[in-house]
């Protein structure tokens, strides 16, 4: 069984509500194999400004409500990225990047816990 091998599946918004072909939803068929569905909650990454080409990553604004719908379809888990350029001759990442990418780490944890 492909259970054996999965613990979990990320999934979009647009794919937490799709069926299979025989009418069950994704969500139920992972569940039904003991596989966690997860959801990816965040919105992409912007530019930093004040950086050389850094970034943040948006999506925070409505978090809670968006884990909480998640949660009621079945998803176990939420998945954030955040992007850390790395770049020796550029000084990167910079502190600000580093701070900001740490307290958008902490607010999303914070909120997906609650």
């Amino acid at each position: 069984s492909i259970a054996n091998y999965l613990g979990g599946v990320i999934l979009f918004e647009e794919t937490l509500y799709q069926e299979a072909s025989d009418g069950v939803q994704f969500v139920k068929k992972l569940l039904d194999l003991g596989i966690n569905p997860g959801i990816k909650v965040d919105k992409g990454v912007v530019p930093l400004n004040g950086t050389d080409g850094e970034g943040t990553t948006q999506g925070l604004d409505g978090l809670a409500d968006r884990c909480a719908s998640y949660a009621k379809e079945g998803c176990t888990f939420a998945k954030w990225r955040c992007v850390i350029k790395i770049n020796k001759e550029k000084n990167l990442p910079t502190d600000v990047a580093i701070q900001e990418n740490a307290q958008v780490l902490a607010r999303y944890a914070s909120i997906c816990q609650a």
